[in-house]
Protein backbone atom coordinates (compact mmCIF):
# COMPACT_ATOMS: atom_id res chain seq x y z
CA UNK A 1 0.00 0.00 0.00
CA UNK A 2 1.27 3.46 -0.79
CA UNK A 3 1.89 6.53 1.30
CA UNK A 4 -1.46 8.17 0.59
CA UNK A 5 -3.51 5.22 1.84
CA UNK A 6 -1.49 5.21 5.09
CA UNK A 7 -2.09 8.93 5.54
CA UNK A 8 -5.79 8.48 4.81
CA UNK A 9 -6.06 5.91 7.59
CA UNK A 10 -4.28 8.22 10.01
CA UNK A 11 -6.65 11.07 9.21
CA UNK A 12 -9.81 8.96 9.04
CA UNK A 13 -12.58 9.84 11.46
CA UNK A 14 -13.90 6.29 11.24
CA UNK A 15 -14.53 4.56 14.55
CA UNK A 16 -13.55 1.17 13.18
CA UNK A 17 -10.37 0.95 15.23
CA UNK A 18 -7.90 -0.55 15.30
CA UNK A 19 -6.37 -0.63 11.82
CA UNK A 20 -5.52 -4.31 11.43
CA UNK A 21 -3.54 -6.55 9.07
CA UNK A 22 -2.31 -3.87 6.68
CA UNK A 23 1.00 -3.98 4.81
CA UNK A 24 2.61 -0.67 3.91
CA UNK A 25 5.60 -0.37 1.61
CA UNK A 26 7.00 3.11 1.03
CA UNK A 27 9.28 3.80 -1.91
CA UNK A 28 10.59 7.05 -0.50
CA UNK A 29 11.02 8.81 2.84
CA UNK A 30 7.67 9.49 4.43
CA UNK A 31 6.78 12.36 6.74
CA UNK A 32 3.63 12.39 8.90
CA UNK A 33 2.41 15.72 10.27
CA UNK A 34 0.36 15.39 13.45
CA UNK A 35 -1.59 18.41 12.31
CA UNK A 36 -3.14 16.29 9.58
CA UNK A 37 -4.14 13.16 11.55
CA UNK A 38 -6.83 12.31 14.06
CA UNK A 39 -6.17 12.31 17.76
CA UNK A 40 -6.24 8.53 18.17
CA UNK A 41 -4.73 5.86 15.94
CA UNK A 42 -4.11 2.21 16.72
CA UNK A 43 -2.46 -0.34 14.40
CA UNK A 44 -2.44 -4.07 15.05
CA UNK A 45 -0.62 -6.82 13.13
CA UNK A 46 0.52 -4.38 10.47
CA UNK A 47 3.78 -4.24 8.50
CA UNK A 48 5.65 -1.05 7.59
CA UNK A 49 8.61 -1.01 5.19
CA UNK A 50 10.67 1.86 3.83
CA UNK A 51 13.77 3.96 4.40
CA UNK A 52 12.75 6.89 6.57
CA UNK A 53 9.63 7.34 8.71
CA UNK A 54 9.36 10.80 10.24
CA UNK A 55 6.63 12.20 12.52
CA UNK A 56 6.52 15.98 12.88
CA UNK A 57 4.11 18.54 14.32
CA UNK A 58 3.72 21.97 12.72
CA UNK A 59 0.79 23.08 14.88
CA UNK A 60 1.54 26.49 16.28
CA UNK A 61 -0.34 25.55 19.42
CA UNK A 62 0.59 22.06 20.50
CA UNK A 63 -2.66 20.44 21.64
CA UNK A 64 -0.85 17.50 23.19
CA UNK A 65 -3.81 15.15 22.57
CA UNK A 66 -2.60 12.62 20.02
CA UNK A 67 -2.32 8.93 20.86
CA UNK A 68 -0.58 6.47 18.56
CA UNK A 69 -0.37 2.77 19.37
CA UNK A 70 1.34 -0.04 17.47
CA UNK A 71 0.51 -3.58 18.64
CA UNK A 72 2.25 -6.67 17.19
CA UNK A 73 3.46 -4.66 14.21
CA UNK A 74 6.61 -5.00 12.09
CA UNK A 75 8.83 -2.07 11.10
CA UNK A 76 11.67 -2.33 8.58
CA UNK A 77 13.26 1.12 8.15
CA UNK A 78 16.63 2.81 8.29
CA UNK A 79 15.33 5.51 10.64
CA UNK A 80 12.15 6.11 12.63
CA UNK A 81 12.04 9.68 13.93
CA UNK A 82 9.62 11.65 16.11
CA UNK A 83 10.79 15.27 15.94
CA UNK A 84 9.23 18.26 17.70
CA UNK A 85 5.97 16.46 18.35
CA UNK A 86 3.48 16.72 21.21
CA UNK A 87 1.88 13.37 21.94
CA UNK A 88 -0.23 12.21 24.84
CA UNK A 89 0.52 8.53 24.34
CA UNK A 90 3.01 6.68 22.11
CA UNK A 91 3.06 2.90 22.50
CA UNK A 92 4.97 0.08 20.80
CA UNK A 93 3.88 -3.29 22.17
CA UNK A 94 5.34 -6.59 20.99
CA UNK A 95 6.53 -4.95 17.79
CA UNK A 96 9.33 -6.20 15.57
CA UNK A 97 11.51 -3.20 14.77
CA UNK A 98 14.51 -3.39 12.45
CA UNK A 99 16.16 0.01 12.07
CA UNK A 100 19.40 1.82 12.69
CA UNK A 101 17.67 3.94 15.29
CA UNK A 102 14.33 4.96 16.76
CA UNK A 103 14.76 8.58 17.81
CA UNK A 104 12.55 10.95 19.77
CA UNK A 105 13.91 14.47 19.56
CA UNK A 106 12.76 17.84 20.94
CA UNK A 107 9.33 16.43 21.77
CA UNK A 108 6.79 16.41 24.55
CA UNK A 109 5.27 13.04 25.41
CA UNK A 110 3.05 12.17 28.33
CA UNK A 111 3.31 8.39 28.08
CA UNK A 112 5.99 6.55 26.13
CA UNK A 113 5.85 2.75 26.30
CA UNK A 114 8.01 0.20 24.48
CA UNK A 115 6.90 -3.13 25.86
CA UNK A 116 7.37 -6.81 25.21
CA UNK A 117 5.21 -9.28 27.12
CA UNK A 118 6.96 -11.98 29.07
CA UNK A 119 4.73 -14.60 27.42
CA UNK A 120 5.20 -13.19 23.92
CA UNK A 121 6.54 -15.47 21.19
CA UNK A 122 8.52 -12.55 19.83
CA UNK A 123 12.12 -12.36 21.11
CA UNK A 124 15.14 -10.19 20.29
CA UNK A 125 13.13 -8.12 17.85
CA UNK A 126 13.81 -4.57 19.02
CA UNK A 127 16.78 -4.39 16.70
CA UNK A 128 17.63 -0.70 16.81
CA UNK A 129 19.23 1.97 18.97
CA UNK A 130 16.73 3.98 21.04
CA UNK A 131 17.57 7.67 21.46
CA UNK A 132 15.45 10.11 23.48
CA UNK A 133 16.91 13.62 23.32
CA UNK A 134 15.93 17.11 24.45
CA UNK A 135 12.41 16.00 25.27
CA UNK A 136 9.89 16.38 28.06
CA UNK A 137 8.54 13.15 29.51
CA UNK A 138 5.50 14.28 31.39
CA UNK A 139 4.28 11.12 33.11
CA UNK A 140 5.55 7.72 32.01
CA UNK A 141 8.54 6.18 30.29
CA UNK A 142 8.25 2.39 30.38
CA UNK A 143 10.71 0.08 28.65
CA UNK A 144 10.04 -3.61 29.32
CA UNK A 145 11.80 -6.77 28.12
CA UNK A 146 13.84 -5.16 25.35
CA UNK A 147 16.60 -7.54 24.26
CA UNK A 148 19.25 -6.65 21.68
CA UNK A 149 22.91 -5.79 21.16
CA UNK A 150 22.16 -2.07 20.78
CA UNK A 151 22.02 0.88 23.15
CA UNK A 152 19.49 3.14 24.82
CA UNK A 153 20.40 6.79 25.19
CA UNK A 154 18.38 9.25 27.27
CA UNK A 155 19.88 12.72 26.93
CA UNK A 156 18.78 16.14 28.14
CA UNK A 157 15.28 15.12 29.14
CA UNK A 158 13.10 16.82 31.71
CA UNK A 159 9.99 15.73 33.53
CA UNK A 160 7.16 17.24 35.53
CA UNK A 161 6.01 15.51 38.67
CA UNK A 162 2.48 14.14 38.30
CA UNK A 163 0.47 11.56 40.20
CA UNK A 164 1.53 7.97 39.40
CA UNK A 165 4.34 9.21 37.16
CA UNK A 166 7.38 6.96 36.67
CA UNK A 167 10.41 6.15 34.55
CA UNK A 168 10.78 2.38 34.58
CA UNK A 169 13.22 0.09 32.80
CA UNK A 170 12.66 -3.56 33.61
CA UNK A 171 13.92 -6.89 32.30
CA UNK A 172 15.90 -5.33 29.47
CA UNK A 173 19.03 -6.99 28.09
CA UNK A 174 21.12 -4.58 26.04
CA UNK A 175 24.71 -3.60 25.29
CA UNK A 176 24.70 -0.06 26.68
CA UNK A 177 22.51 2.34 28.67
CA UNK A 178 23.32 6.07 28.70
CA UNK A 179 21.50 8.73 30.75
CA UNK A 180 22.98 12.24 30.43
CA UNK A 181 22.27 15.85 31.41
CA UNK A 182 18.68 15.31 32.53
CA UNK A 183 16.44 16.84 35.19
CA UNK A 184 14.23 14.06 36.49
CA UNK A 185 11.42 14.92 38.89
CA UNK A 186 9.53 11.62 38.77
CA UNK A 187 10.40 8.29 40.40
CA UNK A 188 12.98 6.16 38.61
CA UNK A 189 13.00 2.36 38.67
CA UNK A 190 15.75 0.51 36.81
CA UNK A 191 15.16 -3.02 38.03
CA UNK A 192 16.11 -6.54 37.00
CA UNK A 193 18.09 -5.69 33.88
CA UNK A 194 21.21 -7.06 32.22
CA UNK A 195 23.31 -4.28 30.69
CA UNK A 196 26.90 -4.68 29.55
CA UNK A 197 27.85 -1.01 30.04
CA UNK A 198 26.02 1.77 31.83
CA UNK A 199 26.82 5.45 32.23
CA UNK A 200 24.63 7.87 34.18
CA UNK A 201 26.19 11.35 34.23
CA UNK A 202 25.35 14.98 34.99
CA UNK A 203 21.76 14.33 36.05
CA UNK A 204 19.63 15.69 38.88
CA UNK A 205 17.17 13.23 40.40
CA UNK A 206 14.55 15.22 42.33
CA UNK A 207 12.14 12.35 42.97
CA UNK A 208 11.53 11.05 46.47
CA UNK A 209 12.87 7.64 45.48
CA UNK A 210 15.21 6.33 42.80
CA UNK A 211 15.72 2.58 42.51
CA UNK A 212 18.56 0.92 40.61
CA UNK A 213 18.29 -2.59 42.05
CA UNK A 214 18.52 -6.24 41.10
CA UNK A 215 20.57 -5.56 37.97
CA UNK A 216 23.51 -7.25 36.31
CA UNK A 217 25.59 -4.32 35.08
CA UNK A 218 27.97 -6.48 33.07
CA UNK A 219 31.42 -4.95 32.66
CA UNK A 220 30.78 -1.57 34.23
CA UNK A 221 28.43 1.09 35.52
CA UNK A 222 29.63 4.68 35.88
CA UNK A 223 27.72 7.33 37.83
CA UNK A 224 29.43 10.68 37.44
CA UNK A 225 28.48 14.19 38.58
CA UNK A 226 24.92 13.31 39.62
CA UNK A 227 22.72 14.82 42.31
CA UNK A 228 20.34 12.46 44.12
CA UNK A 229 17.86 14.53 46.11
CA UNK A 230 15.75 11.60 47.35
CA UNK A 231 16.26 8.11 48.76
CA UNK A 232 18.38 5.96 46.43
CA UNK A 233 18.73 2.19 46.19
CA UNK A 234 21.49 0.16 44.54
CA UNK A 235 20.56 -3.12 46.19
CA UNK A 236 20.99 -6.73 45.08
CA UNK A 237 23.28 -5.89 42.17
CA UNK A 238 24.88 -9.25 41.35
CA UNK A 239 27.98 -9.71 39.22
CA UNK A 240 30.90 -10.65 41.42
CA UNK A 241 32.94 -11.76 38.41
CA UNK A 242 32.91 -8.69 36.16
CA UNK A 243 31.13 -5.52 37.25
CA UNK A 244 33.09 -2.40 38.14
CA UNK A 245 30.76 0.06 39.88
CA UNK A 246 32.19 3.58 39.73
CA UNK A 247 30.76 6.49 41.72
CA UNK A 248 32.53 9.76 40.95
CA UNK A 249 31.63 13.25 42.11
CA UNK A 250 28.09 12.35 43.15
CA UNK A 251 26.05 13.89 45.97
CA UNK A 252 23.47 11.89 47.90
CA UNK A 253 21.22 14.09 50.03
CA UNK A 254 19.15 11.33 51.61
CA UNK A 255 19.51 7.68 52.56
CA UNK A 256 21.32 5.48 50.03
CA UNK A 257 21.58 1.69 50.20
CA UNK A 258 23.92 -0.79 48.53
CA UNK A 259 22.78 -3.67 50.75
CA UNK A 260 23.16 -7.27 49.54
CA UNK A 261 25.15 -6.20 46.49
CA UNK A 262 27.98 -8.32 45.03
CA UNK A 263 30.43 -6.66 42.63
CA UNK A 264 33.87 -7.26 41.25
CA UNK A 265 35.01 -3.75 42.19
CA UNK A 266 33.42 -0.74 43.89
CA UNK A 267 35.06 2.65 43.30
CA UNK A 268 33.86 5.72 45.24
CA UNK A 269 35.69 9.01 44.64
CA UNK A 270 34.88 12.64 45.39
CA UNK A 271 31.39 11.81 46.66
CA UNK A 272 29.36 13.22 49.53
CA UNK A 273 26.77 11.28 51.54
CA UNK A 274 24.66 13.74 53.53
CA UNK A 275 22.49 11.04 55.11
CA UNK A 276 23.01 7.41 56.07
CA UNK A 277 24.80 5.23 53.50
CA UNK A 278 24.42 1.50 54.00
CA UNK A 279 26.79 -1.16 52.62
CA UNK A 280 25.55 -3.99 54.81
CA UNK A 281 25.99 -7.64 53.77
CA UNK A 282 27.83 -6.67 50.60
CA UNK A 283 30.61 -8.57 48.87
CA UNK A 284 33.37 -7.18 46.65
CA UNK A 285 36.52 -8.61 45.17
CA UNK A 286 38.10 -5.18 45.63
CA UNK A 287 36.99 -1.76 46.82
CA UNK A 288 38.47 1.74 46.74
CA UNK A 289 37.13 4.79 48.61
CA UNK A 290 38.94 8.10 48.30
CA UNK A 291 38.18 11.80 48.92
CA UNK A 292 34.67 10.94 50.06
CA UNK A 293 32.64 12.54 52.86
CA UNK A 294 30.22 10.65 55.10
CA UNK A 295 28.34 13.38 56.98
CA UNK A 296 26.72 10.79 59.26
CA UNK A 297 28.15 7.35 60.08
CA UNK A 298 27.82 4.81 57.27
CA UNK A 299 26.97 1.16 57.87
CA UNK A 300 29.54 -1.38 56.69
CA UNK A 301 28.34 -4.29 58.83
CA UNK A 302 29.18 -7.76 57.47
CA UNK A 303 30.89 -6.41 54.37
CA UNK A 304 33.14 -9.02 52.71
CA UNK A 305 36.22 -8.08 50.69
CA UNK A 306 37.70 -11.12 48.97
CA UNK A 307 40.97 -9.75 47.59
CA UNK A 308 41.72 -7.36 50.42
CA UNK A 309 45.44 -7.56 49.57
CA UNK A 310 44.70 -5.46 46.46
CA UNK A 311 42.95 -2.65 48.34
CA UNK A 312 44.45 0.53 49.73
CA UNK A 313 45.24 1.39 53.32
CA UNK A 314 43.22 4.59 52.90
CA UNK A 315 40.08 2.64 51.98
CA UNK A 316 40.34 0.40 55.04
CA UNK A 317 40.95 3.40 57.26
CA UNK A 318 37.74 5.07 56.04
CA UNK A 319 35.67 1.91 56.56
CA UNK A 320 37.30 1.30 59.94
CA UNK A 321 36.41 4.82 61.05
CA UNK A 322 32.74 4.32 60.12
CA UNK A 323 32.64 0.99 61.97
CA UNK A 324 34.11 2.65 65.04
CA UNK A 325 31.50 5.43 64.93
CA UNK A 326 28.80 2.73 64.87
CA UNK A 327 30.53 0.87 67.74
CA UNK A 328 30.95 -2.28 65.66
CA UNK A 329 34.20 -3.33 67.32
CA UNK A 330 34.45 -6.82 65.84
CA UNK A 331 34.28 -5.65 62.21
CA UNK A 332 36.44 -2.72 63.28
CA UNK A 333 39.18 -5.16 64.34
CA UNK A 334 38.90 -7.05 61.05
CA UNK A 335 39.43 -3.87 59.05
CA UNK A 336 42.20 -2.83 61.39
CA UNK A 337 43.94 -6.06 60.35
CA UNK A 338 43.21 -5.32 56.68
CA UNK A 339 44.73 -1.88 57.16
CA UNK A 340 47.86 -3.34 58.76
CA UNK A 341 48.29 -5.79 55.89
CA UNK A 342 47.83 -3.00 53.36
CA UNK A 343 50.42 -0.93 55.20
CA UNK A 344 52.80 -3.90 55.18
CA UNK A 345 52.46 -4.22 51.39
CA UNK A 346 52.90 -0.47 51.03
CA UNK A 347 56.18 -0.64 52.98
CA UNK A 348 57.25 -3.56 50.82
CA UNK A 349 56.72 -1.50 47.66
CA UNK A 350 58.81 1.26 49.21
CA UNK A 351 61.60 -1.29 49.76
CA UNK A 352 61.20 -1.18 53.54
CA UNK A 353 62.29 -4.58 54.91
CA UNK A 354 61.86 -6.22 58.30
CA UNK A 355 65.55 -5.78 59.01
CA UNK A 356 65.76 -2.04 58.24
CA UNK A 357 62.40 -0.64 59.36
CA UNK A 358 60.68 -1.15 62.72
CA UNK A 359 57.14 -0.89 61.27
CA UNK A 360 57.98 -3.47 58.62
CA UNK A 361 59.46 -5.74 61.31
CA UNK A 362 56.34 -5.60 63.50
CA UNK A 363 53.97 -6.15 60.57
CA UNK A 364 55.99 -9.06 59.17
CA UNK A 365 55.99 -10.59 62.61
CA UNK A 366 52.20 -10.26 62.77
CA UNK A 367 51.85 -11.74 59.30
CA UNK A 368 54.05 -14.67 60.31
CA UNK A 369 51.75 -15.55 63.19
CA UNK A 370 48.22 -14.76 62.00
CA UNK A 371 48.21 -12.56 58.88
CA UNK A 372 47.95 -9.64 61.31
CA UNK A 373 44.96 -11.02 63.15
CA UNK A 374 42.99 -12.62 60.30
CA UNK A 375 43.80 -16.33 60.68
CA UNK A 376 43.38 -17.93 64.10
CA UNK A 377 44.26 -21.42 62.86
CA UNK A 378 47.57 -20.18 61.48
CA UNK A 379 48.20 -18.40 64.80
CA UNK A 380 47.55 -21.64 66.72
CA UNK A 381 49.78 -23.78 64.51
CA UNK A 382 52.58 -21.20 64.40
CA UNK A 383 52.51 -20.80 68.18
CA UNK A 384 52.78 -24.56 68.75
CA UNK A 385 55.62 -24.85 66.21
CA UNK A 386 57.65 -22.04 67.81
CA UNK A 387 57.02 -23.32 71.33
CA UNK A 388 57.96 -26.87 70.32
CA UNK A 389 61.09 -25.66 68.53
CA UNK A 390 62.51 -23.69 71.45
CA UNK A 391 61.40 -26.30 73.98
CA UNK A 392 63.23 -29.00 71.97
CA UNK A 393 66.46 -27.00 72.12
CA UNK A 394 65.94 -26.44 75.85
CA UNK A 395 65.27 -30.19 76.36
CA UNK A 396 68.34 -31.17 74.34
CA UNK A 397 70.53 -28.88 76.45
CA UNK A 398 69.00 -29.73 79.83
CA UNK A 399 68.30 -33.47 79.57
CA UNK A 400 70.57 -34.68 76.75
CA UNK A 401 73.42 -32.30 77.64
CA UNK A 402 73.85 -31.36 73.97
CA UNK A 403 74.71 -34.98 73.15
CA UNK A 404 72.90 -36.41 70.12
CA UNK A 405 73.73 -39.99 71.19
CA UNK A 406 71.63 -39.53 74.35
CA UNK A 407 68.44 -38.90 72.37
CA UNK A 408 66.08 -41.76 73.19
CA UNK A 409 62.72 -42.20 71.48
CA UNK A 410 61.48 -44.20 74.44
CA UNK A 411 61.55 -41.00 76.51
CA UNK A 412 58.91 -39.34 74.34
CA UNK A 413 56.47 -39.41 77.26
CA UNK A 414 58.97 -37.63 79.45
CA UNK A 415 59.51 -35.08 76.64
CA UNK A 416 55.82 -34.19 76.29
CA UNK A 417 55.20 -34.25 80.04
CA UNK A 418 57.71 -31.44 80.34
CA UNK A 419 56.26 -29.70 77.29
CA UNK A 420 52.79 -29.54 78.88
CA UNK A 421 54.32 -27.76 81.89
CA UNK A 422 56.35 -25.50 79.60
CA UNK A 423 53.12 -24.28 77.93
CA UNK A 424 52.17 -22.54 81.20
CA UNK A 425 53.41 -19.12 80.14
CA UNK A 426 53.62 -17.58 83.61
CA UNK A 427 55.50 -20.51 85.13
CA UNK A 428 59.19 -19.66 84.83
CA UNK A 429 60.43 -22.71 86.74
CA UNK A 430 62.33 -25.60 85.21
CA UNK A 431 59.66 -28.15 84.19
CA UNK A 432 61.98 -31.01 85.26
CA UNK A 433 63.08 -29.64 88.65
CA UNK A 434 60.48 -28.52 91.18
CA UNK A 435 60.66 -24.88 92.23
CA UNK A 436 63.99 -24.30 90.50
CA UNK A 437 64.69 -21.73 87.86
CA UNK A 438 66.55 -22.40 84.66
CA UNK A 439 70.22 -21.50 84.68
CA UNK A 440 73.03 -21.41 82.18
CA UNK A 441 72.82 -21.55 78.44
CA UNK A 442 69.44 -23.35 78.56
CA UNK A 443 67.88 -20.13 79.79
CA UNK A 444 68.02 -18.51 76.30
CA UNK A 445 65.82 -21.03 74.36
CA UNK A 446 63.63 -21.35 77.46
CA UNK A 447 62.83 -17.63 77.63
CA UNK A 448 62.61 -17.15 73.84
CA UNK A 449 60.04 -19.93 73.67
CA UNK A 450 58.00 -18.27 76.44
CA UNK A 451 58.09 -14.94 74.56
CA UNK A 452 56.89 -16.53 71.32
CA UNK A 453 54.27 -18.48 73.24
CA UNK A 454 52.91 -15.29 74.83
CA UNK A 455 52.76 -13.49 71.48
CA UNK A 456 51.10 -16.50 69.89
CA UNK A 457 48.38 -16.75 72.53
CA UNK A 458 47.57 -13.07 72.07
CA UNK A 459 47.35 -13.51 68.27
CA UNK A 460 45.10 -16.56 68.68
CA UNK A 461 42.67 -14.66 70.93
CA UNK A 462 42.49 -11.61 68.65
CA UNK A 463 42.13 -13.68 65.48
CA UNK A 464 39.57 -16.07 66.93
CA UNK A 465 37.29 -13.24 68.01
CA UNK A 466 37.18 -12.00 64.41
CA UNK A 467 36.71 -15.47 63.01
CA UNK A 468 33.83 -16.17 65.37
CA UNK A 469 32.06 -12.97 64.29
CA UNK A 470 32.61 -13.49 60.55
CA UNK A 471 31.49 -17.12 60.59
CA UNK A 472 28.43 -16.36 62.71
Amino acid sequence: MDEQIFKNLLSSESSSFPHENFEFSFQRAISINLRDITFYNKFENCTFRGTYLNFIDTNLEKNYSHSIEFINCTFDFNFIIFKSVSIYKLIFKNCKINAEKLQIFDSKIDKLHILYSSNSNISNVFNCDLIIEKSNLEQELKLYSIKNDKYIKIDKISSVKKENSIIKLSNINIRKLLIFDSIIKIPVEIIGNTISETEISKNIFFSEKSIFSGNNFGNSIVLKSNEFKGITYFENERNLSNTTFNLNNCNFYKFVSFNNTELNHLEIQNCKFSDIASFQETKFNTINIDRTIFTVPAFFDDIKIINFQRCSKKTFRIIKQQLLLNKNMIDFNIFRSYELNAYRLELKKRNKKWYNDIDAFILEFGRLFSDNGLNWMKALITTIIFALFFYSIFYWITINHCNISLININKIGHFFDGFSKYLLVTDMHNPFENNKYVNGVAWLPFILGKIFLSIGIYEIIVSFRKYKNSSG
